[in-house]
């Protein structure tokens, strides 16, 4: 329970350090899409990304309608403006007909405005939750990596310093026999002179050989 308390308690921390640092919009940046191939990404990080992705299209659909909206509200408010005399032949009751019609569909507008304000106002802060969820599991995929790799390099350099060890033993004794092998054939040369020493080295070195 402790352990759970504090984890939340870092990541409370953490999420404040990054809205303060203003971490950038992780699926626009270029830089966290060289991080990961498709075969990279986690279930859990395709969710995240795809949960980034919604948001920023629904801020910028909320955004177009807004100002779509107002344009038509702007219009309806010119039209009742221009119109608050009527035109020849109209008759009050159809003036006013036309009058209630356009009050209706400036409140719908005003209605719709309301509601887009209130999505344009709240998708920010979903938006940033979301990239901050998406950060997360991404820089901690990215250390697992690290830390994996790092764990393959420790035991590649365990391997290497161990060939260079065996080969640093192996040049030593190589040396040593062949050391050996020339004092060895130097005194039997010295010994038995080198008619002798050419035909044992035909019957016996390493071109000759039993039959």
């Amino acid at each position: 329970m402790a352990r759970e308390k504090g984890k939340r308690q870092i990541d409370s921390r953490l999420s404040q350090m990054l809205r303060k640092h203003k971490v950038p919009i992780l699926t626009l940046d270029e830089h966290w899409h060289r991080l990961f191939t498709e075969e990279d990404k986690t279930e859990r990080l395709k969710k995240l990304e795809m949960e980034v992705n919604q948001f920023l299209k629904k801020r910028g659909k909320a955004n177009t309608d807004l100002t779509d909206v107002k344009k038509v509200k702007a219009r309806l408010m010119q039209n009742i403006m221009e119109n608050m005399e009527g035109t020849d032949g109209e008759s009050e009751r159809m003036r006013e007909k036309r009058m209630s019609k356009s009050q209706k569909l400036i409140k719908e507008a005003n209605d719709k405005i309301a509601r887009l304000e209130y999505e344009v106002e709240e998708l920010p802060d979903k938006l940033t939750e979301a990239n901050i969820d998406l950060l997360i599991e991404s820089v901690m995929l990215c250390y697992n990596r690290i830390n994996k790799n790092k764990e393959e390099i420790d035991e590649m350099a365990d391997w290497i310093e161990g060939i260079r060890t065996e080969l640093k033993r192996k040049l030593i004794r190589k040396q040593e026999m062949e050391e050996e092998n020339t004092l060895i054939y130097s005194n039997l040369h010295d010994m038995l002179g080198p008619e002798l020493i050419g035909y044992f080295d035909s019957e016996y070195g390493e071109d000759g050989g039993e039959d």
